[in-house]
Parts: structure tokens; C-alpha cells; sequence
């Protein structure tokens, strides 16, 4: 899943919200922010790749590299590019207090950006 949104500070709300949904569906998600190795600014909007996964353990960047060593490259999406990404993993902000989007509950039309 890709959303557009900052790491934190005021236009973080998509990112804390998406975070937080897909926490309560999955054991564990991961957050890669596009060129976020490269400035590392957290309160600018980019784009946020979300990968979720049903295993409980969460994975590392070793875990990463790893899998992409084993990735089949095909098309446009080769092991260079994964490597770039991995390299843009980034911890979630606490969730504490943070509402999951829901049919009932979703502003992310209304979210800064």
C-alpha cells in the first residue's frame, strides 16, 4: 500500500492512521518512506510504502536484504531497486491513542498532507 504523508509533525495523520489499521489487522507492518536515507526529514510529505505480513516477527533490515537476494528479479522492480528501499525502513511513531480507519471513520480525504 502506498499513502502520501509525513513521518510525523502535522501531516502525519495519514501515516499514524494507515499505520495503526493495518497494526490491528497484521502481526506485523513495515513502513518504507521514499528517500528518506537520502534527507531523512521526517515532517515532509512522501510517499509511505506499507508492507504487511501474517508472520508475528517483524523484519529487520538484514531480513530484507536477504529476501531480496533470493527475489526472482523480474520487470522493472530488480533487487537494485528493494535494496534502495530497504535502506528507506523507518520505525513507526507511537500508535497510542491513534484511531484505525474504518467504513465508519475515514477522513483521509481530510487528512493534511
Amino acid at each position: 500500500m502506498n499513502v502520501n504523508s509525513a513521518l510525523t509533525g502535522e501531516h502525519a495523520a495519514a501515516h499514524r492512521a494507515v499505520g495503526r489499521t493495518l497494526s490491528d489487522v497484521f502481526p506485523s507492518v513495515h513502513a518504507f518512506a521514499v528517500h528518506f536515507s537520502i534527507d531523512g526529514e521526517r515532517s515532509i510529505t512522501r510517499n509511505v510504502i506499507y508492507v504487511a505480513t501474517a508472520s508475528p516477527l517483524p523484519l529487520g533490515e538484514r531480513d530484507w536484504l536477504d529476501r531480496i537476494g533470493a527475489y526472482p528479479a523480474r520487470g522493472t522492480l530488480d533487487r537494485r531497486h528493494l535494496r534502495r528501499m530497504v535502506a528507506d525502513l523507518v520505525a513507526f511513531p507511537d500508535l497510542e491513542g491513534v484511531r484505525p480507519l474504518t467504513d465508519d471513520l475515514a477522513p483521509i480525504e481530510t487528512m493534511g498532507f
